[in-house]
């Protein structure tokens, strides 16, 4: 991982990645609020925006489902 890592990079990591993807659903299911998924993707390095994390909490429970790992 480079220096600024984007949502971007986090879901291109997370596809090709099992242990981090399954490490994020985990977090996930602790129903964490806005601050935790800020703190969460800032302790990894990642760029997120206010926003963007917003949009994660709005549809969290829908990330996992029909999740179809693609090659990239």
């Amino acid at each position: 991982m480079n220096d600024i890592s984007t949502i971007i990079d986090f879901v291109i990591e997370a596809a090709h990645n099992t242990d981090l993807r399954d490490e994020f659903k985990k977090f996930l299911d602790t129903n964490p609020n806005f601050t935790q998924v800020k703190g969460w993707f800032d302790e990894r390095k990642y760029i997120v925006s206010d926003d963007e994390c917003i949009r994660i909490l709005e549809n969290k429970d829908r990330i996992f489902s029909g999740i179809e790992v693609r090659n990239y």
